[in-house]
């Protein structure tokens, strides 16, 4: 079995009947165990009543046990006899099947082709795969359910690391207007091809000068692995980071990185990586099941457990 963390597939609206048809699902690891502990969590009548109209999107036997192994490639999933003939409507990906699942799919979006990856994949009527990403709106509606008063584009943003997470942070805070973005990467080469796509929009610093650049930002973003534990904390002085900065750390677990920390400890604001994954979700939610999903910390708790 393999378990990516929080990946879904998403039931077609007209619909599985979870209870018997949910055995043993032959997929690809690119789609994870949450179908079992999501979908049975969320089978609650409030949850039904928000998101359904009242009506019961199924019910999983949690003493019955799914399997989920990988069958083939990422492509034969997604390709005839896969998912969407099973009756599902769209699946997130995660990483290191980003790219992938972008070059798999027969649309996407702006976005999307602008990453260079995907995240949310919708299985069309006409048969077709729709890629889209929405880590970048999941960071930027993270934010802002928190702060309402937060403005992307006023002052500098820092955006620790050049991988794919942070390509889609960048792209947020552009089209949001910000007009100073700087990339600090570890491998400057990484952040120097960011630096190309945007061109003057965006800044590539060394990584060295981290605690002379974290002075003068607003909005510092970690969407690197590091701090997850103190043997590879971010190296950065406390003092350094303004007071009026907002702190955002993409990574979820564990769910208080060494960063957060340092804003708790500094009373500076700040947001964790569990919110960006759930309002990363949303649009994808919308176009599975045609309704918003309501953001709430009762669902926080949910993943929580």
């Amino acid at each position: 079995t393999h378990q990516a963390p929080y990946l879904s597939l998403a039931q077609k609206r007209n619909n599985l009947d979870l209870e018997s048809d949910i055995g043993v699902f032959e997929i690809h690891e690119a789609f994870a165990g949450q179908i079992l502990s999501n979908l049975t969590a969320m089978d609650s009548q409030k949850f039904a009543d928000e998101h359904f109209d009242g009506k019961r999107v199924g019910k999983v036997d949690m003493d019955k046990e799914i399997v989920l192994f990988c069958a083939g490639g990422l492509r034969s999933a997604l390709g005839a006899k896969s998912l969407k003939d099973m009756g599902f409507s769209g699946a997130n990906v995660t990483i290191p099947h980003k790219v992938k699942a972008l070059d798999i799919a027969h649309q996407s979006s702006k976005r999307a082709q602008d990453i260079g990856a995907a995240n949310t994949l919708t299985f069309t009527e006409a048969g077709s795969i729709y890629a889209d990403n929405t880590d970048g709106y999941g960071f930027i509606n993270n934010i802002k359910s928190k702060y309402t008063d937060w403005i992307p584009g006023r002052g500098s943003s820092l955006v620790l690391g050049a991988g794919g997470a942070s390509r889609a942070v960048v792209a947020a805070l552009l089209e949001q207007g910000s007009s100073d973005v700087i990339v600090l990467n570890r491998t400057i080469e990484r952040a120097q091809e960011l630096r190309d796509k945007y061109d003057k929009r965006v800044r590539v610093e060394k990584w060295s000068s981290l605690n002379e650049i974290v002075a003068t930002c607003n909005n510092i973003i970690n969407t690197t692995s590091l701090g997850m534990n103190d043997e590879t904390a971010i190296n950065i002085n406390p003092e350094a980071i303004s007071e009026k900065a907002l702190i955002s750390d993409l990574v979820y677990t564990p769910l208080e990185t060494n960063l957060l920390k340092i804003a708790k400890n500094r009373k500076i604001r700040f947001v964790d990586g569990l919110g960006m994954l759930i309002h990363q979700g949303v649009p994808g939610f919308e176009a599975w099941f045609g309704k918003t999903p309501l953001i709430t910390e009762d669902l926080r708790e949910l993943l929580l457990q």
